[in-house]
Formats: structure tokens, sequence, C-alpha cells
């Protein structure tokens, strides 16, 4: 197949033209960063990876891929390590367990209880006792 229209340029000249995002971290296009802004926004609403993918106008699997290979894990253990970082924050403030399992998007205190000791290594319960012993016993830098 050689000529106008056969070889190689025939079959260029068949295949549809995508778009394709070249873009890097940081970029507000950039599918990673929109799905990341998502998730802060809405932290303590019901939402799952189908939701993230959608924002980063992704399908779910190149989506999933594509954060993986950026972020060095899972989309959803993402979100996840976010809660609990948004709940140790609130026990630090002095919130009570079971509001800031609420307000990080658990679905109730027992959700909070085994994500926190999975990413944690410890109960809230316990993580905030400690944190209080070490306050209480002048954890805090010394002034000179």
């Amino acid at each position: 197949m050689t000529g106008a229209g056969g070889g190689w340029w025939g079959l260029l000249e068949w295949m549809p033209t995508t778009t394709i995002w070249c873009g890097g971290a940081g970029d507000p296009d950039d599918p990673v960063e929109a799905a990341k802004r998502f998730v802060e926004e809405h932290l303590p609403e019901p939402f799952d990876v189908g939701d993230l993918s959608r924002e980063a106008g992704l399908s779910r699997g190149h989506f999933t891929r594509l954060f993986r290979e950026r972020e060095g894990r899972p989309p959803w253990d993402y979100v996840l390590a976010r809660r609990v970082a948004r709940a140790r924050d609130l026990l630090d403030d002095g919130a009570r367990l079971s509001d800031a399992a609420l307000e990080s998007g658990f679905y109730d205190q027992s959700h909070l209880n085994r994500v926190f000791r999975r990413v944690e290594g410890t109960t809230p319960a316990r993580y905030r006792r400690d944190r209080t012993i070490v306050q209480d016993e002048g954890g805090a830098a010394p002034e000179d």
C-alpha cells in the first residue's frame, strides 16, 4: 500500500485525533491535583473513587493508575489518610471522638477507630491520651 491514502500515511489520516494532557503536578488542569482539591473540599461528605475520577475527567481505571503512579498509593488510601489527618487535628483541638469521626468523613466512631488504628497504629482515644500526657509533661520546646 503506497501512494496517496496508502501505507502509514493512510493509517495516520484514518486515526482519530485526541487531546492528551501533558501537564505536571501543580498544573491547575492536572487531573490528580483536581481530584486532591475535590477531596479537600468534600472531605466530610460521602464520595468514592468514581466521583474522583469524574472530577479528574478520566475513566476510573486510568485515574487510579495515574494517581498511584504520581502519589505512590491508590486514591482511596490518600482519601483515608486525609480523613485521619483531619480527625487528628480535630482531636488535638479537643473535639469529641464521635464529632471528629463525622466531621472527618467517617460513617461513625467505630469506622474512625478501625481506619485510624490501621493508619496510625493506635486508636483515636489512645492518640488523644498520649498527646495529653506529652503536653502535660512539658513536651513543648523549652523557652530560652
